[in-house]
């Protein structure tokens, strides 16, 4: 079984996957016991205990800001489709 001590904490501006949350984070912060991270974007800092942390690889780093960069594209695509047609209502 292993403890707080057996348990490495990431490095503060690396990101981390809260894993009960299922949130990415930026590590803002690291103490033995806690982690804080913040989302990418900005926002509410957040706390996770230390065991329930785990670095994010680079490779789901990419894939994460792929999928972010495309969710973004898609939302843009919408809302300009929305806002012209409320304009040829008027």
């Amino acid at each position: 079984m292993s403890g707080p001590e057996d348990t490495k904490a990431p490095e503060v501006g690396t990101l981390a996957r809260d894993l009960e949350s299922d949130r990415v984070g930026v590590v803002m912060a690291c103490t033995l016991a806690n982690v804080w991270l913040r989302p990418q974007g900005g926002g509410r800092e957040w706390s996770v205990s230390v065991e329930r942390v785990e670095p994010v690889s680079e490779s789901a780093e990419t894939a994460e800001t792929a999928e972010t960069a495309e969710t973004a594209e898609r939302i843009h695509a919408e809302l300009a489709y929305v806002n012209r047609l409320s304009r040829e209502r008027l």
